[in-house]
């Protein structure tokens, strides 16, 4: 019998052996090139294991066989060169997911692009200097926790801030006149938020000094924290007060277009009915990827919006503008889908320090909306709505037993049987209004945007889709 390891046969047979065990390798080095990176690492780790096993052959059979033998050296013919491994460029494959499915970077903001952005938009915001005092300052900026993780996931974060930032007392005749201590702008700012409207009907509850006051602040605190913020809907003169806030943050190649109006006697704050808005939205469209609108306006404790309110919402989109954000009437009201643009009609009260009861009057309901406004490649493509319980003098008690107890100002996220109420009362709501029924996804909802086509060469880029709003209802 030939012996492999005998003195004679092993010399003659090692050059045999090592192009078998090559041949072997190279078989198992040949795969696909589908250039998929799961397929990529499959591939690598087989190559890897081939190449293990031949070398662990090759090696025991030369530790079994005596040293005389290798009097003659053999030399291994070359290894086949590894076929090349295509370069992944992950920022590809994030701008390939949230193509399909921009919602997909709502909690992936590390793997945003330089034209992807999120906005949190979120209500009313008020913290009165005399109104249950002790409980504001316990909380501080806590009063933000049972929704920071979301604020944590936008580059921007929006609210209505709903009384002067200044020391100086309320002078304003009438029921409800508020102020807030300026130090708790450090609060607001903290958290996130570095979008704030001005334009509402409490901003000068401490008079036209009081105004101007909360203007320097907002600066000064800004300054100080080193946290850059944008206001806007009030300004030192009516020009100022009109004009957008332009916001191109410092990673990212987009540029926002700030507006904020409400209703006010002073002539420092923004007007809803100023027949040049749509100009202004117009102009702005031409200077920025996005323009935001920020509407204090309609009728509190009322679930859907009038005809007239909502023929000016949809104006303002005809006009340019991509997010129309309404807040006011202290209860939420429906979200409608609008040609290539979003409305939000109300978003509630955020955090509110008062435990009012007007809204039995009405038969409102205390929910709140915090919105997730996703924009990928420089679009709008969508918003999520989560839903929250506002209300501080009230629980709520499902007919299963369960209770929700009252808010005790700070907005509290609804889940289970609590979201399924509140996304049932929202369809009623948005039917009604003949606005867009939300997409329910888990305990938020939904709304997209279609993708359209870029505008033709010479084309403005405020022409918008021809789709009517019952087009856009779902």
């Amino acid at each position: 019998m030939f012996d492999l390891f005998s003195k004679s046969g092993f010399p003659a047979t090692l050059p045999v052996l090592f192009l078998a065990l090559l041949f072997s390798f190279g078989c198992s080095t040949t795969t696909s090139t589908a250039p998929l990176l799961s397929e990529t690492i499959a591939t690598t780790a087989t190559t890897s294991d081939a190449s293990a096993q031949a070398s662990a052959s090759i090696s025991n059979a030369l530790e079994q066989a005596p040293t005389a033998s290798l009097a003659q050296p053999v030399d291994a013919p070359d290894s086949p060169e590894a076929a090349p491994v295509p370069e992944v460029d992950p920022r590809a494959i994030h701008r390939q997911r949230f193509q399909n499915d921009p919602f997909l970077m709502l909690n992936e903001r590390e793997n945003r692009g330089p034209r992807d952005l999120v906005i949190v938009a979120v209500g009313d915001v008020s913290q009165p200097a005399t109104q249950w005092v002790e409980a504001t300052e316990a909380l501080k900026g806590d009063v933000f926790a049972p929704t920071q993780q979301l604020i944590d996931s936008a580059e921007l974060a929006f609210m209505n801030l709903e009384n002067p930032m200044t020391d100086i007392k309320p002078s304003a005749k009438k029921t409800y006149a508020f102020n807030s201590p300026p130090e708790r702008l450090e609060w607001y700012m903290k958290a996130g938020f570095n979008m704030y409207s001005l334009a509402n009907n409490h901003i000068v509850d401490a008079g036209e000094e009081g105004l101007l006051d909360t203007l320097k602040n907002i600066d000064l605190y800004s300054e100080k924290l080193g946290i850059p913020v944008w206001r806007t809907g009030a300004g030192e003169n009516a020009a100022a007060a009109v004009a957008p806030a332009y916001i191109r943050l410092e990673d990212k190649d987009i540029t926002i277009a700030f507006f904020s109006v409400g209703f006010s006697r002073s002539p420092r704050v923004a007007r809803f009915w100023d027949e040049r808005l749509p100009e202004y939205i117009a102009e702005a469209r031409t200077k920025a990827d996005i323009v935001f609108l920020s509407v204090h306006a309609g009728k509190e404790y009322h679930h859907v919006p009038d005809a007239d309110m909502q023929a000016r919402f949809r104006s303002w989109v005809d006009a340019g503008a991509d997010l129309v954000v309404g807040h006011h009437p202290h209860a939420i009201q429906p979200v409608e889908q609008y040609k290539q643009g979003i409305i939000l009609y109300s978003l509630g009260n955020y955090v509110f320090g008062s435990r009012t009861v007007r809204h039995r009057k009405m038969g409102a309901k205390l929910y709140g909306m915090l919105a997730r406004i996703v924009i990928e490649d420089g679009k709008l493509r969508g918003v999520e709505i989560v839903p929250t319980w506002v209300n501080n003098s009230e629980a709520w008690t499902l007919p299963t037993g369960e209770t929700m107890p009252n808010a005790n100002f700070t907005p509290k996220i609804l889940t289970g049987g609590f979201a399924d109420q509140f996304f049932e009362d929202l369809a009623q709501w948005t039917e009604r209004a003949g606005a867009t029924q939300v997409e329910r996804v888990g305990n938020v909802g939904l709304i997209r945007v279609p993708e359209t086509t870029e505008p033709a060469e010479g084309e403005p880029v405020s022409e918008r889709s021809n789709a009517s709003a019952s087009d856009s209802t779902t």
